[in-house]
């Protein structure tokens, strides 16, 4: 490596970083020259504290060294991206000429997740340096993104699914299921009077015991299932699979079953809750997500209307309105829980 490629550096790293994502802040870009076989002929100090950093001790990350090989093999840790790299690598060194596009890769430092970005760069008339690669730190980014995300489409309150999650992901239940011809079952929870708990308690002890009813429904989910939270004291599920009345009378029933027992306020006070469940199936209740959660929601309506009449009991049904004939069977709609919930 002569002096005179050494000193192009300087120069060719933001005409590259421009193209990859944004560096994390005080992070600076660790750069390599490697030639036409994919061998290291100049990498600056900031690439070799990386490679200290990631435990990359082995002679294929010094001087001379097989980077391309290296990368080829995932780093010895079979890392998925790193083979990605190795192979966009592998293409420019036969000549591709194109640069590819920037790649992000995981890795755990002092049992810390981290991620960087990882570019190349065909180089052209400058002697002995064929590709310029780049490291660049960009936790921050990838952190960032992930709280956006988790923002936009998880509930801040109980971290369950929002409505625009749990209506993309029925959405997309609803499309495997008419590819499939597996049924799906669509159940809209409802609890009753919860309006009275922020009234007499406070909003501190209805937040409580919302966060404690999405702990106590996800222990009814199967590994396919989804429990949404989709507004207010609303919650919903998603049941792929699930297409006969016995099959989600026994998920609703586990359901009224896992909030019979009280909850607790913020202060310690305890009450009891009961909910309203609504169930509708695809396709015997509706084609569409529209028509599905309409079903279900009237459902839920029609439980809340027998719940009135049957004090401190939980109850769901199923909705008939609407359905294809060819589906509609003669059944008792609504059911109550078994579980008489104590008063307070």
């Amino acid at each position: 490596m002569t002096a005179a490629t050494a000193s192009t550096l300087p120069e060719m790293t933001p005409h590259l970083v421009s193209g990859t994502r944004p560096r994390r802040e005080n992070s600076s870009t660790s750069l390599l020259i490697l030639n036409r076989k994919g061998r290291i002929v100049h990498g600056n100090p900031e690439w070799f504290r990386l490679a200290d950093e990631l435990l990359l001790t082995g002679p294929a990350y010094r001087p001379q060294g097989d980077y391309l090989a290296a990368c080829l093999d995932g780093w010895g840790r079979d890392i998925p991206e790193i083979k990605n790299h190795g192979i966009s690598l592998a293409a420019l060194t036969r000549g591709g000429g194109k640069q590819p596009p920037a790649i992000i890769y995981p890795c755990t430092i002092a049992g810390e997740r981290r991620w960087f970005s990882v570019a190349a760069l065909p180089l052209e008339h400058i002697p002995d340096a064929d590709i310029l690669v780049t490291h660049n730190e960009v936790t921050g980014d990838i952190l960032r993104e992930e709280t956006l995300t988790r923002q936009a489409f998880f509930d801040a309150l109980t971290e369950l699914p929002n409505y625009a999650l749990f209506n993309d992901r029925l959405h997309h239940a609803i499309a495997q299921s008419c590819r499939s011809g597996e049924p799906l079952a669509t159940m809209f929870i409802d609890l009753d009077d919860f309006k009275l708990i922020n009234d007499t308690y406070g909003h501190l002890s209805g937040n409580r015991v919302l966060s404690d009813v999405a702990r106590r429904l996800t222990t009814c989910l199967r590994e396919c299932d989804t429990v949404g939270r989709l507004g207010g004291d609303e919650f919903g599920m998603l049941l792929p699979g699930i297409g006969t009345r016995e099959a989600a009378s026994y998920v609703a029933n586990k359901i009224m079953a896992v909030l019979a027992p009280d909850f607790n306020t913020h202060t310690g006070r305890r009450i009891h809750l009961t909910a309203s469940i609504g169930i509708a199936f695809y396709p015997m209740d509706g084609m569409s997500l529209g028509t599905l959660m309409h079903r279900a929601d009237q459902a839920m309506y029609q439980s809340k209307e027998i719940c009135k009449t049957r004090l401190h009991r939980s109850t769901f049904g199923f909705c008939e309105a609407g359905r294809d004939p060819a589906f509609r069977v003669p059944v008792t709609k609504t059911f109550t829980s078994q579980v008489a919930l104590p008063q307070d």
